[in-house]
């Protein structure tokens, strides 16, 4: 009689908080400006070294599918950032994150501007000199409801409302032709000139190679998948001769071709950005500093340096 009551509280703790197929979603809304999403119910380590628990990290307004808790902690998946390796389908970023960081909503809100400053105050009112409610990260969305004196008012968290400079946000449907989305997708990604490399990083404070990417792409009203290796997948492959402003270049693991550990966002000429990796900062690289070769040398050796393959992608239509 003890083990099978041993095995139901084992099963019990184990379903408590969990969703099972065919009950309706609920969802979750991040309130602070950044939030780490873990691999494990666990905290994180202090600074920018590398913390291999730390998957991604989600943005203020962002939505989160509740799956489950555990303490002081909600195992969501980050919808607005798609994934595929994990369980080998698309879905939103798994993870962990802190109770105190998120809150449940109703229903799913629609937002309609993008903050395009690396950070943004959104203040208390529409005045330059107002108290900051909030330090909004570069790709933050929100929900604009009315404008005065070049400023949005936008809705906040716990029904409150705020306001940000309107050159310090767009709006996600603007009309921009392909070079003018070009171009801001590169001016966006130069914002992180300097910062430091996170692994799991996609803030105003660091940033790993993909999360630059995701957060210059989605600070251009455009969504894109999280990590290096799912970008690549939604890229189309283009070569080398037709890169644009704006495009992928990508990096094989050692020895595994199908396999991509690394992403970096084409400039112009030899010119990229990226982030390079733990201990480094954001910055401007070229193709011969990196792998020694220029693109055309490059091209002759089938894009091949080291035992790693180098793809270029687009991810504009």
């Amino acid at each position: 009689m003890k083990i099978l009551t041993a095995k139901f509280t084992l099963v019990f703790l184990l379903c408590a908080g969990t969703v099972f197929a065919g009950e309706p979603e609920r969802l979750l809304v991040v309130v602070v400006p950044v939030a780490d999403i873990r691999r494990l119910p666990e905290e994180g380590k202090p600074g920018y070294g590398h913390d291999d628990l730390n998957e991604t990290q989600v943005l203020y307004n962002e939505i989160l599918a509740y799956k489950g808790e555990n303490a002081g902690w909600y195992q969501v998946e980050a919808e607005e950032q798609k994934e595929f390796t994990h369980h080998q389908a698309w879905q939103g970023y798994p993870g962990w994150i802190k109770k105190d960081k998120a809150v449940f909503i109703g229903e799913k809100p629609e937002y309609n501007i993008v903050v395009r400053s690396r950070v943004a105050g959104i203040l208390e009112k529409p005045s330059a000199v107002s108290k900051v409610l909030l330090a909004a990260s570069v790709g933050t969305k929100f929900k604009e409801t009315g404008q005065e004196g070049g400023f949005y008012k936008v809705e906040l968290s716990g029904n409150a409302t705020g306001w940000i400079s309107e050159k310090e946000a767009a709006r996600t449907d603007a009309p921009e032709n392909e070079d003018q989305k070009r171009q801001t997708i590169v001016k966006e990604a130069k914002l992180f000139i300097g910062a430091p490399y996170y692994w799991g990083g996609r803030g105003s404070g660091a940033v790993d190679c993909s999360g630059l990417v995701n957060l210059a792409y989605r600070a251009s009203g455009i969504d894109v998948p999280r990590d290096a290796h799912e970008q690549w997948m939604a890229a189309k492959p283009i070569v080398a001769e037709e890169l644009k402003p704006g495009d992928l270049i990508f990096l094989s693991k050692k020895g595994d071709f199908k396999s991509i550990v690394h992403v970096m966002l084409y400039l112009a000429g030899e010119d990229f950005i990226e982030a390079p990796g733990t201990g480094k900062s954001v910055l401007i690289d070229n193709f011969n500093a990196k792998f020694g070769l220029s693109r055309d040398a490059l091209k002759k050796q089938g894009s091949v340096v080291s035992g790693q393959k180098i793809y270029f992608g687009r991810l504009l239509s």
